[in-house]
C-alpha cells in the first residue's frame, strides 16, 4: 500500500477547493450577466409595447422587427405571445428552461378560452420561464 504524506493530501484538497470556488464564482457571474441581459431586453419590450395596445398592433411591431413569437395558451389565460430571449440549464428533470418575454392579452371575446383575435388587448409584458422536454 502506498502512503501519501499529509502535505500531499492537504495540497490536493486545497487545489480542489480553490477550483470549485473559482468555477462556482464564475457560474454566478455569468448567470448575473445573463439576467441583466434579460432585464435589458424586457425593458425594451416594455417601452415599445404598452398595455392597452391591440394584438394586431403588437403583431405588427413584432413583424417589423423580424421577431418570431410563439402563441400559446398558458393556464386559463387567453392565447398569449412568447418571445424566446434565452435558455438556461434546468435544475429539474428537464433538458432546459426557456426564458421568454410573455406578452399577455385580455381576450376581446366573451370567454377566456375564446380564440385569439386582432382586437385582444395587451395587459402585461413580463419575463416568463418555462421548462421544456420534461420527463
Amino acid at each position: 500500500m502506498i502512503k501519501f504524506p499529509a502535505i500531499t493530501l492537504i495540497a490536493f484538497l486545497l487545489i480542489a477547493t480553490l477550483a470549485w470556488a473559482f468555477t462556482s464564482n464564475r457560474r454566478t457571474r455569468l448567470r448575473q450577466q445573463r439576467e441583466a441581459g434579460y432585464q435589458t431586453t424586457l425593458s425594451t419590450y416594455q417601452q415599445d409595447l404598452q398595455p392597452g395596445q391591440t394584438r394586431a398592433q403588437v403583431e405588427t411591431y413584432l413583424r417589423s422587427k423580424n421577431i418570431t413569437a410563439e402563441q400559446a395558451q398558458y393556464g386559463a389565460s387567453n392565447w398569449d405571445k412568447f418571445v424566446k430571449i434565452g435558455q438556461e440549464h434546468s435544475s429539474r428533470f428537464c433538458s432546459h428552461d426557456d426564458i421568454d418575454v410573455r406578452l399577455a392579452f385580455t381576450p376581446s371575446g366573451t370567454t377566456p378560452q375564446a380564440p385569439a383575435t386582432p382586437n385582444d388587448t395587451l395587459t402585461q409584458v413580463s419575463l416568463f420561464t418555462w421548462s421544456r422536454d420534461c420527463l
